[in-house]
């Protein structure tokens, strides 16, 4: 297939992608799909690069550095955020804490997006197993703010209710007059 390099039809071809078990891609699907990524379009790259990481060091390695710099894209090509290298959590933390902090400014302005990763729950999980670079401050504000709607609240609400005893009492304490 040439390359696709428009982002509906990349995004739609990811979708694709995403849906095919990872038991049905052969080591060498795998790499070709590590090998064409750069050429497609941004998701669908994304998409390439999470199959082909996993028989591809070089694009593991990549996709971890672009993680450090705070590049949250890809997240997209992350199978497991509990095994992310230290280097690319903290870069992830900081980007998600800047785009959590915006998307509360955005929300006392009367701006809602919708659509997209849910930051907030992502950030909650690379806290949970991250703790050295973890921001839960920013997750608590969130909650508390009476500006952010309800349904962007749920999904790290739910994380925190299924996880919450396994978490230290440092972290449940910072939630304490969210819920009381």
């Amino acid at each position: 297939m040439p390359p696709v390099t428009g982002d509906a039809p990349g995004q739609d071809l990811a979708r694709v992608v995403r849906k095919i078990p990872g038991e049905s891609w052969t080591p060498e699907q795998r790499r070709r799909a590590a090998a064409r990524a750069p050429e497609d379009a941004a998701y669908l790259r994304e998409a390439f690069q999470r199959i082909g990481s996993q028989a591809d060091a070089a694009t593991a390695s990549e996709i971890h550095e672009r993680a450090s710099q705070g590049d949250l894209l890809a997240l997209a090509a992350i199978d497991d955020l509990s095994a992310i290298p230290a280097e690319s959590a903290l870069g992830l933390a900081e980007a998600l804490e800047d785009s959590i902090h915006k998307k509360i400014a955005d929300a006392e302005s009367g701006s809602f997006g919708h659509g997209g990763p849910d930051l907030p729950h992502t950030l909650a999980i690379i806290n949970h197993w991250h703790s050295t670079v973890a921001r839960w401050n920013v997750l608590a504000d969130f909650l508390r703010n009476p500006a952010v709607l309800a349904d962007q609240q749920q999904d790290l609400l739910g994380f925190l209710a299924r996880s919450g005893a396994r978490l230290t009492n440092k972290v449940r304490e910072q939630f304490l007059d969210v819920v009381g």
